[in-house]
């Protein structure tokens, strides 16, 4: 007979016999159609009925065996399973890469990217949401050609401004399967390689057949699919296509959405320019850089029409300008702006977010903007080229805005000021041409490269012998 102590224990603590773990009786029965711990009356099934545990681990073990042979079929297949119904959004070019890979050392098997399921923008966005992602695009006069404000009249100048050329086929043409190329001997070379990537684009750089190297622009994983990017891609290819003919400019050989297939350069940017060791070799080798980034904005903003400019970078800073063939060209487009016209001449356009300390003044003040700023930045850059500093290189962001709103330009060493040197005067007196304060009475980019182009003749004629 149990004790008092068995009985003031509730039902789910009281002991249970020895004899229930081996033998079920009527108990056990009764507790199997009462008990409310869903686990516990699980188990309790099993163990009367041991013929349903088996069917059971069988049905299993069917399931996973199935699912590993679809798995495999599909793969050889080459169709692979979706995580998303992506069916009618716009789709995604989703390239072989992972984000918790590190970037330098990043080799994987095309498959890796398979499985890779992302989602397209979100339709279900509150109206807050759909205001500001589609307020650049409100107005029709923003799509087309640029931000501009205040003048309703202002339209594009050339049909091309409001269009593109893609060419998808040249760009599904390049063999992207294999990350490396075997050859017969057993020996392989890399195929494709990710090297670099700005604020918009991985940058990829691939061989072809005859090892000539190209370089591939996709899309960051992180941006969406809205009207907004897309046309910062537009815009990028679309200025590339119109100065294919100058060599000032990178060359572009494709374009398809968000995708960009483009000349390989095999130097780096400016700020990694090699510089003569001989005093007077290196003074030559910063004027001729200074001479190319001079012209190539000046080929920029003329090549539809001198002096009347169609197009606007308005991101010229040291890291857009490349090495080919010993000479440095201007790339990357995608913060271009297409400047309209209206009857009383240019229309201004505005910019909503201008970062970094290469900038104009009226790009921190948020005022209308032109070409100019492309040569105000010119300025910067030649100050970086004659003093190897970066303008307010240890002045914090914020103070850097204020300053260069009032006027206030990087400082120059008195050496340098009082410097003797032609070629310290000449590039001394470009700079002083980029840095006026009032973009209307600042100089054109052709008036720099000019001055630049007769100074460097002069230069280069006197040491000839």
């Amino acid at each position: 007979m149990p004790d008092a102590a068995d009985q003031r224990r509730s039902p789910s603590t009281r002991r249970r016999p020895e004899h229930s773990l081996i033998r079920v009786g009527d108990e056990d029965e009764q507790k199997l159609h009462t008990s409310e711990k869903s686990l516990r009356r699980l188990i309790l099934l099993f163990r009367t009925r041991p013929k349903l545990l088996a069917r059971a681990i069988v049905a299993v073990i069917a399931v996973c065996s199935s699912l590993c042979v679809w798995e495999v079929r599909g793969s050889e297949s080459g169709w692979h399973p979706r995580k998303d119904d992506l069916r009618g959004a716009r789709p995604r070019f989703v390239f072989f890469q992972s984000q918790s890979t590190p970037r330098r050392n990043w080799e994987s098997k095309p498959s890796s990217g398979f499985h890779r399921a992302v989602k397209p923008m979100d339709e279900q966005l509150t109206q807050s949401e759909k205001r500001k992602k589609s307020k650049w695009y409100n107005n029709k006069q923003r799509y087309a050609i640029g931000d501009s404000k205040g003048r309703e009249n202002c339209k594009a100048q050339y049909e091309w401004q409001e269009t593109s050329f893609p060419s998808c086929n040249a760009v599904h043409e390049v063999d992207l399967s294999h990350m490396r190329h075997k050859f017969e001997d057993g020996s392989s070379t890399r195929t494709i390689d990710h090297i670099n990537n700005g604020g918009w684009s991985d940058i990829w750089v691939m061989k072809e057949y005859d090892g000539t190297k190209r370089v591939i622009k996709t899309k960051l994983f992180q941006h969406d699919f809205t009207d907004r990017n897309f046309d910062r891609y537009r815009r990028d290819a679309l200025v590339m296509e119109r100065l294919s003919s100058y060599p000032s400019v990178m060359n572009i050989y494709g374009f398809c959405g968000v995708t960009h297939l483009v000349e390989y350069s095999e130097g780096g940017d400016i700020e990694g320019a090699e510089i003569s060791a001989d005093p007077k070799e290196a003074q030559m080798d910063r004027l001729r850089i200074a001479e190319q980034v001079a012209r190539s904005i000046a080929d920029l903003h003329n090549f539809d029409l001198e002096g009347r400019a169609s197009v606007s970078s308005t991101d010229i800073t040291p890291y857009q300008f490349l090495s080919m063939g010993g000479k440095y060209k201007l790339n990357d487009f995608n913060r271009a702006r297409f400047i309209s016209w209206d009857e009383n001449g240019p229309c201004p356009f505005y910019v909503a977010k201008n970062p970094g300390k290469w900038r104009a003044p009226e790009e921190y003040h948020y005022e209308g903007e032109d070409e100019k700023i492309d040569v105000y930045s010119a300025g910067n850059i030649i100050y970086f080229i004659l003093t190897g500093k970066k303008p307010f290189e240890n002045i914090k962001t914020d103070e850097t805005y204020q300053s260069v709103k009032k006027g206030k330009t990087p400082h120059v060493k008195k050496e340098l000021q009082q410097s003797r040197d032609p070629v310290t005067i000449a590039l001394l007196k470009a700079m002083e041409m980029c840095f006026i304060y009032d973009p209307n009475e600042r100089a054109t980019a052709r008036e720099v490269a000019n001055y630049l182009t007769s100074q460097l003749k002069i230069f280069e004629n006197s040491a000839s012998p």
